[in-house]
């Protein structure tokens, strides 16, 4: 699979993404400015071996294309990935409103398998049991994936804290989901997120076919 340009994930998530009625102003999760400093861990499904890599999400002033569906603008900047001069940024978008909280992953390198998984996604009020289904319908620029609709389903299984290193973040909801069609083509991609009403998706663990996890923890955030 290919990797996008900036450009082209711009004008992707413009065309494929719903509408979502989400003020910057109100947001209590990605106010402009904060920074979400992630570790991503990947466990190799064949060799066990581990590698690490550092992940920073942004949140921004409103920009188009974002500022045009009510979303909040933000960047990933994959900091051990290089562009050039300077490290891979990839600009994208996040919802959040009253009724729901949904985060675009990233997608980009070696994150790139994250399009074909569920995505973040919340619905208010959240409650253990509750189960949703949703689907992503892909226009261009992925390759094999172009024209696919992936449907997932994501179930409410915990409300537990979670421990980060050292940071414990009380109240989680533990989210458990997969992907359930083109399984002969693309495989199973099982996913885990950790959602903290105070600092949104404090962990993302994706459970790949080959039998690789790759785990996104938050660190720290700053404003």
């Amino acid at each position: 699979m290919k990797y996008l340009s900036i450009t082209t994930v711009s004008l992707l998530i413009a065309t494929t993404m719903i509408c979502c009625s989400s003020v910057d102003t109100d947001n209590i999760i990605y106010k402009i400015n904060r920074v979400f400093k992630y570790r991503v861990v990947v466990i190799d499904g064949k060799t066990h071996d581990t590698t690490y890599h550092k992940i920073n999400l942004k949140v921004k002033e409103r920009e188009f294309p974002q500022v045009f569906f009510e979303q909040t603008a933000v960047e990933w900047h994959y900091i051990d990935e290089k562009q050039g001069n300077s490290h891979l940024i990839e600009r994208t978008g996040v919802c959040e409103n009253k009724t729901n909280v949904y985060l675009h992953p990233p997608r980009m390198s070696y994150m790139s398998f994250t399009q074909i998984a569920p995505h973040p996604d919340v619905t208010f009020p959240l409650r253990v049991g509750n189960t949703s289904e949703g689907e992503l319908k892909i226009v261009k620029g992925w390759d094999s994936l172009d024209g696919k609709t992936i449907k997932n389903y994501c179930t409410v299984k915990a409300l537990k804290d979670e421990k980060i290193q050292n940071n414990v973040y009380k109240d989680c909801y533990l989210i458990e989901g997969e992907n359930t069609n083109y399984v002969d083509e693309l495989g199973v991609y099982h996913v885990k997120f950790w959602f903290n009403k105070d600092f949104g998706f404090v962990k993302l663990e994706y459970h790949k076919p080959d039998s690789t996890i790759v785990a996104m923890e938050l660190m720290n955030v700053k404003s």
